[in-house]
């Protein structure tokens, strides 16, 4: 199974370019199974976001949104969305279109 991480886009003020919100997604793929998970963390005066904008890298802001979210939690919930396409335990679908 392979897990990515990765930083969609950043939102900043323009007067000090500070970092106000990133938007993150996680994917996961597993054979012919995928599964996808995103969202956005805010930041404000109360958050020690020192690098300058010209200075980030990706792995920089990850670790931002990893200090926000529990990011072992966020994998093992992918990772048991695929599990349950893999072995599902509802489908759907109508007898009479079988």
């Amino acid at each position: 199974m392979k897990i990515q991480w990765s930083i969609e886009k950043l939102e900043r003020r323009i007067k000090d370019d500070f970092v106000v919100a990133v938007h993150w997604k996680l994917f996961a793929i597993d054979g012919d199974h995928d599964a996808l998970n995103f969202g956005v963390i805010n930041f404000g005066a109360g958050d020690e976001l020192i690098t300058p904008f010209n200075e980030l890298t990706e792995k920089i802001v990850l670790d931002w949104v990893w200090s926000k979210i529990n990011r072992q939690h966020a994998e093992d919930q992918i990772i048991k969305a695929i599990d349950l396409k893999k072995s599902p335990s509802i489908i759907d679908g109508n007898p009479w279109s079988a």
